[in-house]
């Protein structure tokens, strides 16, 4: 029923369990397979939303000990928030952020039918190609690999998987409120369609599949026309040659710009404010909020930043020179610089008209942050090296160091 081939390179596998149905198969079905069983570990996440997330948790952890697999259970409460289903998942993955490893898998129960709703959901929300797609077997999500071995099984087969096994699973009572959109296609909407066209559910699956071609296709395309690497740190996107190209293909490389760097793409509305940033003034610097992040436009080229701290205090680099790491920039700076002995050396950032000595001249570094183009949003951020109260360097990228010298 599983490809055992797609977990071979994967270290430990985290397996997504609620303890209804469809994860419990998930977890019972790899557990039967002898060269996976090693590798498996179980999340449960009790959300307390509902009276019976205590019995839930109880429930799991019966089922984990009793088929000798690791669980572990983290603790939230959510009750009282708004827009509950999408803070829950929002929440569960930053608990699966915690364990999921870059050489591990995190895997999900998602299955043929919670395709079709996914595609259905999307489809009534206006959505491309992409959003047509639906859920993918392998994709990474909040930096986690993940893997949905059961895409392509209906639910009512990993119901007589359930029986013929003899597993006991859990029903989450909020699945029969129609009140909500998912519960409402899998309740009242898609089994009138079924009526109609028995096959609708395999039908709609293969569309899925159809344009997940076609948006690989597209992502293609993007990298043609330049996409910047995820990796590059800084990289922007060059705004003279992207007016070369027609709206609907900027539409798309943005689109897919985002999609590289595992960000929400923009509503249409959204899109187009991006867009206008193309024809902003040369000498402008608007930007354009997009969820958590913002697109800047600078110098002839737009970047996509996440929310930046305001400010960093000072730091006391009291093991020169060995490497200084800051964590919250994610930046190793190397003790590469000449310091008399006796001498304090400390890492600060801007507070406005510092200057440093470099080849024999003394220079402002506003001047010299403008000519190394970098963004003025990230300005506040860069790492200054001083000794005792000079500035003798500048680290403003991972890979950059730029030194000035004592006087």
């Amino acid at each position: 029923m599983i490809n055992q081939d797609v977990f071979s390179n994967f270290k430990t596998l985290w397996v997504g369990l609620s303890g209804g149905l469809d994860s419990t198969v998930l977890l019972h079905l790899l557990s039967s397979y002898p060269e996976l069983k090693p590798k498996l570990k179980a999340i449960h996440v009790n959300h307390g939303i509902s009276d019976n997330a205590d019995a839930w948790q109880m429930h799991v952890q019966q089922f984990c000990q009793t088929h000798h697999i690791p669980l572990v259970v983290e603790r939230i409460n959510l009750r009282g928030l708004s827009n509950l289903e999408a803070t829950a998942r929002e929440a569960r993955y930053r608990i699966f952020q915690d364990y999921v490893k870059p050489d591990d898998a995190l895997v999900l129960a998602h299955h043929q039918d919670d395709q079709v709703e996914t595609l259905l959901l999307h489809l009534f929300r206006g959505a491309g190609v992409e959003g047509l797609s639906g859920m993918r077997e392998r994709t990474t999500l909040f930096n986690c690999q993940v893997v949905r071995p059961l895409l392509a099984i209906s639910r009512e087969t990993l119901l007589q998987y359930a029986r013929t096994s003899g597993l006991t699973w859990i029903e989450d009572e909020s699945n029969t409120d129609v009140s909500l959109k998912r519960n409402f296609l899998r309740h009242e909407i898609i089994p009138r369609l079924k009526l109609q066209w028995p096959n609708v559910v395999d039908k709609i699956a293969m569309t899925a599949g159809h344009c997940q071609q076609a948006s690989d296709n597209l992502y293609d395309l993007a990298v043609i026309d330049r996409l910047p690497s995820p990796t590059a740190v800084g990289e922007g996107l060059g705004v003279r040659e992207l007016l070369t190209y027609s709206e609907a293909r900027r539409t798309n490389l943005l689109r897919s710009w985002f999609k590289s760097l595992d960000i929400r793409p923009p509503t249409q509305a959204v899109m187009n404010q991006v867009l206008a940033l193309c024809e902003a003034k040369v000498d402008a610097m608007p930007k354009v909020k997009v969820g958590e992040y913002f697109v800047h436009r600078y110098q002839g080229a737009l970047y996509i930043e996440p929310p930046l701290p305001k400010k960093l205090a000072p730091i006391a680099w009291e093991n020169y020179p060995s490497p200084l790491v800051i964590d919250e920039l994610q930046m190793t700076i190397e003790g590469i610089y000449d310091v008399p002995p006796g001498a304090k050396v400390s890492i600060r950032f801007r507070e406005g008209g510092e200057t440093i000595r470099a080849n024999g001249q003394e220079k402002s570094l506003k001047t010299l942050m403008q000519a190394w183009k970098i963004p003025p949003w990230r300005r506040h951020l860069v790492p200054l090296v001083y000794v005792d109260d000079r500035l003798v360097g500048v680290k403003y990228h991972q890979s950059h160091d730029r030194k000035g010298v004592l006087r």
